[in-house]
This record gives structure tokens, C-alpha cells and sequence, in this order.
């Protein structure tokens, strides 16, 4: 007979725990097992050797035939061939009664549940705080429900498939419970499969042995008489990835399962369960036959066509809020979730807020706290660190930044895998790097990726700060501009710059970020940024005075330079602004900065907001407004009496009207400062109180000649500039002039539209609309309308709504639009500015507007 048997080995191993007197087994009871077979063979077996045998240590090799002949003479027999001589009498016996089911359920579930509970106990939120997931029922509706045997759950590292799947599981095993399905699950995890590879055991007959069977015997006949049932067979095999093993392992391993799939694939009742990275799938998928029709590959969520496993969404970010902190309200809205919903993230975040859980704790800087912990905990402070470090630093030579490549050929690389071999296996294995093979017939292609977009800008920031001496200067932002131009990836870039530059104790310097050359849209971000940024670290300052002196350095006199623009306009630029205010401003940038604030209260239609930064820049002295060309004080307080009061104040107007007459014939320019561009736009906005457009142009016209910002139509300033400008000439019927205007507006909206922020696409829709209304374009207005409301109402743009609002009833007549949609409108106006505290007649004419509401 054969040296060795699972089977028996199983039911042997069983015999023994039966006679010491243990039932559930944990490590330390191997000990006082070896001291009993000690005492009753006068032979001894190690303790590690039993912590071998009953799975608490890797066993590489099947057990000696000593070992074995002492575990028998325990149970009593002479020795292993006895005991197998035994079992076959036994088996004999039993056969002509069949398999019997209860038993293969009774085993199958202790397995499974050992299985879930070491999971559980794995999961890095407790696991009663985790939530199910709707995907997964979506996912296993379709595979039960067709012709499917067999289905894979892929994902990159961190996607939550583990604990997904053990929540299905358990709902499953509840059914059982409640006689409301007769199903059997066999459930392992890779650690399990391991330990029998490399004993050399055959994985068919190993899990027949666990579920009580002899390699002769066949699951197929218990329940092929049972499909009046409808019972199913489980089979479910987490975390069935190759970064564990060398390929060659692998491979014998993933043929064990396939053969195992092969061997019960006819039947319907058989159903296979894997989970594993998104690479292991691409790599091995011609192995697996993937293409088949009795595979099924779920609800593909990714770029890569393998992926079917989706990050959080709103809901299920709100159920796991709730179940972790009950106790407090939790606000869930889309930013929050593009920072969290990689479940991974979620994760850590948990882990740094668990005494006090709460999503209000997030802002512009959670990710990179995330990422750099990662890094520091698994990289950095991890086994075989610096051998990690120095491959990554090979793999970044490979890399071509300047052309996008990103990804570094397998072969090219070679000698640095194979140096530091288990460095790459560990890297692989916490999903920093990944491996694709996308090889032909006619061509091995094998790729390394790093495992997300946020660990490859780190990395790329990283060895861009390395090969700077580490300082952030001229330098470092001239080769962020040579190297990213027109790349999405630049903008995070440069974050991690600013961070590593306040974390190391270096200033930010402002007149440096603007040699960055950002868009509006990337400028916004990194504004919001660094205002979270400052709030963050200078909240956690106990050296007040450095921070003062930060804000007082010579080279960040462009402080408000380099913040202000009307274009940023949004509810987080508004609390950017509000930081800013607390830290040592000289009195012309707190101007400047109050002044954007009345600005953008006026925008949200907030009369008391507008008071409050009125009432902040009457505190300032005389003297304090004489070096600004146009004085914002005199300016927002017009505005602020004509649309509380209808009174028309005359001392801004005749201040502006004395700045386009001295102007108007010089030729002077003024320096280019962002301060500038709030200033000239608040004069020209004031300026459409009077409703005269020849005047507005005359102004615009002067301060093109005093003020020479440059010819670039994406600076905010340009863009807005010329929407007033366009808007006044149409005011003038100036038509043909006007449509130029506009064209080459449009031609530059669609140029750069991905480079605009809200503030200039919701400005630019509102003349659109206008326009093609002008122009006779029905079909396309009523869309256009629904897209500046939804916009304008996103992001709190209450007076570009108002005015939308406003355009739509008074030209209820031409406009084909329904009734129902008018009374809407005219509801919407009404609620508007009883809300805002300001006059409806300020803005139109309401008895030119009435909408008949019967």
C-alpha cells in the first residue's frame, strides 16, 4: 500500500485528539499532547512537529513514517500500517451504507467556520463594525441563477473581497440554520492550500480526507441524489494569489484547483469561488479559461476588464459610519467619498480615529497622511527595507516620466528582482507593486505597475525631492514643469512638495508656486491644499511665533498674490480665505482678503455674511485704502445698499469714473499681481449697477491699458474679464462685435474646459445661454438651464442662479418651455431672495415676471 494516505492521516489525527481529551485545539495543547504520547510510547514527538501536523506551523513535507508509527501505537495499533489495515475494514463496512451527508456538512461547516473566524480576527475594522455589501448579492443572484459552475472575485490589494465574501458566507450558513437552504460550503483561505502544497499532498484527496471521505469514494453520488433538493456543493478559495509562491509553485498549485474544477464542472450543484488580485487573474486567466462560458466574471468596474469588485459607495460608507459611531451624525458627501471609498483607506483611517470616529475629521490632506503612514509602516520601518528601497530606486530608473511610461518591462529589471528577491515578493504582497503578463504568442510582455496612482506619485515625488538635495526650490519646480507638462499626475506631485517642504521646516514660498504653471482648476486645488495644510500644521504648532514669521518672510510677501482670484470662488476657497485671516497678515493683504469675502457673500446672495466683512473693513484706517487704484470699500458698500436698499450711492461710481478718465489716455502698466485682478473685476461689477454698458466698457477699456495681465484667455481673470465685456457689448447691440467676442470665448472654453474651475464654467454658461437664445437655439436651452442650475447649486452660486432664474421668466413668452416648469422658476426666484435678505426689484422688475400660478 502506499507510504501515505490523507485520509487516514486525517482520521488519525482525529483518534489522537479524541483520546488526549481536546476538542477545539489551539498551539499551546501540542506541547501536553507530546508529554502524553511520551508517557504511553516511551517514544517522543517534538512539540513543533505536532504544531506541524495540526496546521499551526508551515509544513513543508509529508511526516515521517516514525512519526507516524508513533502517533498509531498512541491509538493504540502497531504501528501505521496497522492503523491503515484498520481504516480499510472499516471503510468496507461503511460503504454499502454510502456517503452519508449530514457528515459531509458536519465537516464541511467546522472548516469553513475555522476558516471565517480566523478572518474575522484578521480584519483590520472589527469585524462586527463591518458591513455586507450589496455588489456581492448582485454578483452571486446572476451566478446561482445561470449556467455557471464557477466565478472569481477580482481586485487590487485593499478592495474589501475578504470580508465582503465572509458576510455572504455567513448569511448563507444563517439559511442553513434556518432550514431555508440544504447547501454545503467548503471554505479555505491560500494559507491552508499552502501548507498542503508544499507537504506534497494531492489536493483532491487532502479536502476529501477533511470531509471524512477515502480518495475512492466520490462526493458526486451523495449529491446527484439529492438535486431534488437543489443542494449545491461550495468550493471557496480566498486569496488564491501568486506573490506567496515562485511562479513555477504557483502554477502547480492553480492546476491542483483546476483539476478539482474539472473533475465536478458537469454537475450543476458543483460551484467554485475564487478571490484574487486583479494581476493573478490577468496573468493566469489563459490557465483558468476564463473566456468560457461556465465562468462568470460579474459587473466589470475598472479600467483593466478584470476588476468586478467596487470601492465604497455614499450609502455604504454611511452604514459603516453609523455601525463604528453610533452616537454621533455623520455627513457623507461626494468629496468625502472620492477621499475614502478604497476600502483599504477606510481602513486606516479607522485605525488613526477609532477612539472618536467621525468623516468631519477629513480635509485636503487625509490621503497623504494615509500614503505616507503606509509607507513609513511598511516600507520604511518593515523587514528587508532598505533592499525595498533600492529596488524601488531600480525600478524609477526604468521609468520615462517625460512620455507617461510608467510601466517597467520585467526583463529590464531582472537582475534587481532576483537581488533582492524577497523585497519584490513583500512589495508585491502588500499591493505597492504589481505584476501583468500580457504576453503573445509571438512576444513575452511581462509589466510592473506600482499598485495604485497614489503610491506612484509618491514614489515619483519622492526621487524628484532625492535628486534635489532634498529642498524645494526653482529647481525642483522647473522639473515638475518639464516633466509633467499637461499631466494630471503633476498636481499631487507638487503636494507631496509642499508637504515634505512645511513638514522639513522649509517655507513655502509663493512666488515660487506660481512659476508651477498651474491651470485655474489645478491653482483652485492646490489653494483649498495648502489651506487645509496651513490650518492643520499650524494648529498643531506650539511655536506660534514661527508662524507668524512664515507668513512675514520677504519672499512670501505674495501671499494674497498668490491666493486671490475670483475665479477660485467655492464654499472651500471660502474657508481658505477664513484661515488665512488668522495668521499674521500685514493690513493691506487682510483687506484684500475680507474684500474677497464680501465678494463671494454677494455671489451666495448672504446679506449677513456681507455685513459681517463690511462691517471688518470699515476697521481699517483712511490711509490703509490709499494704495489700492480702486477702492473696494466704497465699491462693495454700493453694492451692498443697492441690492438691501435700492439706493444708488454715488461716491464709488464717481471714484470709478475719475479712474477710466485719468487712464484712459496713459499708457502706464501695472505689475502683475492677482490683487489687481479682484480689484478691477469688483470696480467693473459695481459698475453694472448703473446699467449703462457704454460706461462698463469705458472702464474695461481703461484698465486694459493700465493693467496688461497678459494674453492667456485660461487666467480667470482674462476669462471673466471678457464674459463682462461681451455681455455689455450685446447690452449695446452691438452684435456682430459681440458674437466675435463670445466665439473666441467658446473656442477657449473648448480648448481648455478641464483646465476651468466652476466659478468660470457656471459664469460662461449663463452668457451661453444668453447667446443661443439670441441665436434662436430652443432645442438646446432648456438643457443648458438645467445644467447652470444644477452647477450653480452645487457649489452655492446663488446670484449667477438668481440671474439664470431670472433670464428664464423673462422670456417665459418665447421660451417653448411647460408651465409646470415656469411655476418652478418663479417658486425657486421667490424662496431665493426671501432667503438672501436682499430686494427682489434690485435685480428685475417682479410685476414684468409674475408667473400665473393658477
Amino acid at each position: 500500500m502506499p507510504y501515505f494516505q490523507p485520509y487516514y492521516f486525517e482520521n488519525l489525527k482525529k483518534q489522537i485528539l479524541k483520546i488526549s481529551g481536546f476538542t477545539n485545539l489551539i498551539p499551546a495543547n501540542c506541547k501536553t499532547i507530546s508529554l502524553l504520547i511520551e508517557e504511553k510510547t516511551k517514544q517522543k514527538l517534538s512539540e513543533t512537529t505536532l504544531k506541524r501536523i495540526f496546521g499551526f506551523a508551515l509544513s513543508k513535507f509529508r511526516p515521517s513514517l516514525f512519526t507516524l508509527d508513533v502517533m498509531c501505537k498512541y491509538c493504540g495499533y502497531r504501528g501505521w500500517i496497522d492503523f491503515c489495515e484498520n481504516q480499510e475494514e472499516v471503510a468496507i463496512r461503511s460503504s454499502d451504507a454510502g456517503i452519508n451527508k449530514n457528515n459531509l456538512s458536519y465537516n464541511a461547516g467546522k472548516i469553513t467556520q475555522f476558516t471565517l473566524q480566523a478572518l474575522k480576527n484578521k480584519s483590520g475594522i472589527p469585524y462586527y463594525q463591518t458591513i455586507k455589501r450589496k455588489f456581492m448579492d448582485d454578483h452571486f443572484d446572476i451566478f446561482l441563477n445561470g449556467q455557471y459552475n464557477a466565478t472569481i472575485f477580482a481586485a487590487p490589494s485593499g478592495y474589501g473581497k475578504t470580508i465582503a465574501l465572509t458576510h455572504w458566507i455567513e448569511e448563507m450558513l444563517a439559511l442553513n440554520t434556518a432550514e431555508q437552504n440544504d447547501d454545503i460550503i467548503l471554505f479555505f483561505s491560500l494559507n491552508a492550500l499552502m501548507n498542503v502544497f508544499f507537504s506534497g499532498r494531492d489536493l483532491n484527496e487532502w479536502i476529501l480526507a477533511l470531509l471524512g471521505y477515502s480518495p475512492d469514494q466520490d462526493i458526486t453520488l451523495l449529491l446527484k441524489s439529492k438535486q431534488k433538493d437543489k443542494s449545491r456543493f461550495f468550493l471557496i478559495i480566498d486569496g488564491l494569489d501568486d506573490h506567496t509562491f515562485k511562479n513555477d509553485q504557483f502554477q502547480l498549485l492553480l492546476n491542483q484547483v483546476l483539476d478539482i474544477f474539472s473533475l465536478y464542472q458537469q454537475h450543476s450543484w458543483f460551484k467554485l469561488v475564487l478571490t484574487m488580485r486583479t494581476a493573478t487573474l490577468i496573468n493566469y486567466s489563459h490557465l483558468l479559461n476564463y473566456d468560457q462560458p461556465n465562468w462568470f466574471k460579474g459587473f466589470v468596474t475598472h479600467e483593466d476588464e478584470v476588476t468586478n469588485v467596487p470601492m465604497f459607495n455614499i450609502s455604504e460608507i454611511k452604514r459603516l459610519c453609523v455601525k463604528i459611531n453610533p452616537n454621533t451624525t455623520h455627513v457623507v458627501d461626494a468629496d468625502v467619498v472620492k477621499k475614502i471609498n478604497y476600502p483599504l483607506y477606510f481602513q486606516f483611517y479607522y485605525k488613526s480615529h477609532k477612539d472618536d470616529f467621525s468623516l468631519r475629521k477629513i480635509d485636503q490632506f487625509f490621503l497623504y497622511e494615509l500614503i505616507a503612514t503606509f509607507i513609513l509602516n511598511k516600507i520604511y520601518l518593515g523587514p528587508n527595507s532598505v533592499e525595498k528601497i533600492l529596488l524601488i530606486n531600480a525600478l524609477w530608473e526604468k521609468m520615462d516620466l517625460k512620455y507617461q511610461t510608467y510601466s517597467i518591462k520585467k526583463l529590464a529589471v531582472d537582475a534587481s528582482i532576483k537581488q533582492y528577491k524577497q523585497a519584490y515578493q513583500e512589495l508585491l504582497s502588500i499591493g505597492y507593486l504589481k505584476e501583468v503578463n500580457t504576453s503573445t504568442s509571438l512576444n513575452y510582455e511581462t509589466f510592473i505597475y506600482f499598485g495604485n496612482n497614489d503610491f506612484l506619485t509618491y514614489t515619483i515625488a519622492k526621487k524628484l525631492l532625492d535628486g534635489n538635495d532634498l529642498i524645494f526650490n526653482t529647481h525642483l519646480i522647473e522639473s515638475l514643469n518639464t516633466l509633467f507638462q499637461n499631466n494630471p499626475i503633476k498636481l499631487t506631485v507638487l503636494k507631496w512638495y509642499i508637504i515634505y517642504a512645511l513638514k522639513s521646516g522649509q517655507s513655502v514660498n509663493f512666488e515660487l508656486l506660481h512659476k508651477a504653471h498651474l491651470n485655474p482648476n489645478e491653482k483652485s486645488a492646490i489653494i483649498i491644499f495648502l489651506g487645509d495644510l496651513f490650518k492643520k500644521e499650524f494648529s498643531a504648532s506650539r511655536n506660534s511665533e514661527s508662524i507668524f514669521n512664515h507668513f512675514r518672510s520677504d519672499y512670501n510677501v505674495g501671499l494674497s498674490n498668490y491666493f486671490l482670484g475670483l475665479e477660485f470662488i467655492n464654499p472651500e476657497y471660502k474657508k481658505t480665505l477664513n484661515t488665512l485671516l488668522n495668521y499674521g497678515l500685514c493690513n493691506k493683504e487682510k483687506i484684500l482678503m475680507h474684500c474677497s469675502l464680501a465678494i463671494i457673500s454677494i455671489m451666495e446672495l448672504d446679506v449677513n455674511q456681507l455685513e459681517e466683512q463690511l462691517s471688518q473693513l470699515k476697521k481699517f484706517q483712511a490711509d490703509d485704502y490709499q494704495e489700492f487704484t480702486i477702492n473696494p470699500l466704497l465699491c462693495l458698500e454700493t453694492i451692498y445698499y443697492y441690492l438691501k436698499y435700492g439706493i444708488v450711492k454715488q461716491e464709488a461710481f464717481i471714484d470709478l469714473t475719475k479712474f477710466y478718465f485719468n487712464y484712459s489716455n496713459t499708457t502706464a502698466v501695472h505689475s502683475n499681481k492677482q490683487s489687481h485682478d479682484v480689484l478691477y473685476l469688483l470696480g467693473v461689477y459695481t459698475l453694472t449697477i448703473c446699467k449703462k454698458p457704454n460706461k462698463i466698457l469705458k472702464l474695461i477699456n481703461a484698465i486694459n491699458r493700465t493693467y496688461q495681465r497678459g494674453n492667456e484667455f485660461q487666467y480667470g481673470y482674462h476669462f471673466l474679464l471678457k464674459i463682462t465685456t461681451t455681455e455689455s457689448t450685446l447690452a449695446l447691440n452691438k452684435t456682430d462685435e459681440a458674437m466675435a467676442l463670445y466665439n473666441e470665448l467658446s473656442d477657449d472654453y473648448n480648448e481648455h474646459k478641464k483646465d476651468y474651475t466652476p466659478f468660470m464654467r457656471a459664469s460662461f454658461y449663463l452668457l451661453r445661454l444668453k447667446v443661443n437664445f439670441m441665436k434662436d437655439h430652443d432645442n438646446d436651452v432648456f438643457d443648458q438651464i438645467q445644467l447652470l442650475l444644477h452647477l450653480s447649486e452645487q457649489y452655492g452660486y446663488k446670484l449667477i442662479k438668481l440671474n439664470c432664474l431670472i433670464f428664464v421668466l423673462e422670456n417665459q413668452s418665447t421660451l417653448r418651455i411647460n408651465t409646470d416648469f415656469y411655476k418652478l422658476i418663479y417658486y425657486d426666484f421667490i424662496k431665493i431672495i426671501r432667503e438672501s435678505g436682499f430686494r427682489g426689484e434690485s435685480f428685475v422688475d417682479t410685476n414684468a415676471i409674475m408667473v400665473d400660478l393658477s
